[in-house]
């Protein structure tokens, strides 16, 4: 196995200072000698409004005789392909990988990790930078004619392995405390599975497939197949099958907060999105479906970035405990944020007997003076109005 190091072209600027020094010049002001710093960087001439004490504000960048603003201009240079002479490096590990990693201009102690959707040599997520101060990985899977979902090659995990060796350094690098893992389709399902296999705190996941090794082989996808697991025999689609679920298997604990977007009147919601949903609720996993019948597929980049900021920190239940004495059920909860509401749903059979308001309390009793099996919903509503529902094992209760 081969160190893990990183290289990258001598060419390439310090990503870093770009960044910082692109977020100054876009949100105060700034000594007007660094101005020249920013125009060789950008390949522009910027255009500035000048201030008390020298000083400028750079209101747009004028390139090609047309003022443009600093984020279209870095678009720009995306579409043409030289961003990747900005911002692309690589992580020389068991398999190199390619990624462009963007840092927190202000010191955000979380990382969100943008898998791509299929091959490529772009970054396949660039919208979402505009206006996001979390840090931000890019991985670029350039394995293969379409990709190797960020995971394997050949039967062997090396690609996953490396992945996760990169995640581990900038984590390390950056102070990271939260990690986010995004993605959509092929992107969706390496979301899903990094996400879970390493505890990543949230998981956005945009019509993710399940049954991967199905997928492929329905989908004329055999050299795909091939490539991931040495064979596109039938065996080698199972084995594919059940990636996921084996590994959530292994690991029986997960923490992870996932969101699924999907359009439910697709052929993808009832393929995989139903059977992860059972498996999920099997694992006590706390999930969100988010409907995007509605949202045209080529504006999934801008819904990406809007749910990371809307529905990623939704709160879930960490702890509970529940005693039953003289007739009386006692229910503590601990959920993930100290602000939250809760309401409770009690069921007899499937029958609601009794249910509250949401309440800032975390200790509920209720009186269970009948025999049988008894179930509690949980309702948690944060302070961002974001919800989120688990329901708890049954109990099997006997009355006096």
């Amino acid at each position: 196995m081969k160190n893990n190091t990183e290289s990258r072209n001598v060419e390439h600027i310090n990503l870093k200072e770009y960044r910082n020094l692109v977020e100054k010049l876009e949100n105060q002001n700034v000594q007007l000698e660094k101005l020249a710093e920013a125009n060789k960087i950008l390949k522009g001439e910027l255009t500035v409004a000048l201030a008390k004490e020298e000083r400028a504000l750079v209101t747009s960048l004028t390139y090609m005789g047309e003022n443009v603003t600093l984020l279209e201009r870095i678009k720009m240079l995306e579409e043409k392909g030289e961003s990747q002479t900005l911002v692309k490096q690589v992580f020389d590990s068991e398999v190199k990988i390619d990624y462009i990693f963007i840092p927190s201009y202000n010191n955000s102690d979380t990382l969100v990790v943008s898998f791509p959707r299929y091959k490529t040599k772009k970054c396949d997520y660039l919208e979402l930078t505009e206006g996001i101060s979390f840090n931000q990985l890019y991985i670029l899977d350039n394995f293969n004619a379409r990709g190797s979902y960020c995971i394997c090659q050949n039967g062997d995990f090396k690609v996953e392995r490396s992945i996760s060796s990169l995640i581990e350094k900038i984590c390390k690098e950056h102070n990271i405390a939260r990690k986010i893992s995004v993605g959509i389709a092929h992107g969706g399902s390496a979301a899903l599975y990094h996400g879970i296999k390493y505890d990543f705190d949230t998981i956005i996941a945009i019509n993710p497939h399940y049954y991967l090794g199905t997928h492929l082989k329905e989908n004329d996808s055999l050299h795909t197949l091939n490539f991931l697991m040495g064979s596109r025999d039938d065996e080698a689609v199972q084995n594919l099958d059940n990636l996921i679920s084996n590994m959530m298997q292994d690991k029986r604990d997960i923490r992870s907060k996932i969101i699924l977007c999907v359009d439910e009147h697709e052929k993808n919601y009832e393929d995989h999105i139903l059977p992860l949903s059972v498996l999920l609720k099997e694992h006590r996993t706390p999930f969100l479906i988010q409907s995007i019948r509605e949202c045209d597929p080529k504006n999934y980049h801008e819904l990406l970035g809007k749910i990371l900021f809307e529905k990623a920190p939704f709160s879930i239940v960490e702890n509970y405990n529940i005693e039953v004495k003289d007739n009386v059920l006692s229910l503590t909860i601990q959920t993930s944020a100290h602000k939250d509401r809760l309401a409770i749903y009690l069921y007899h059979g499937d029958t609601c007997i009794e249910r509250t308001g949401y309440e800032t309390k975390t200790q509920f009793d209720f009186k269970v003076e009948e025999s049988g099996i008894y179930k509690i919903t949980i309702y948690v509503l944060n302070s961002l109005n974001h919800r989120y529902s688990v329901t708890l094992p049954d109990l099997h209760i006997e009355g006096h």
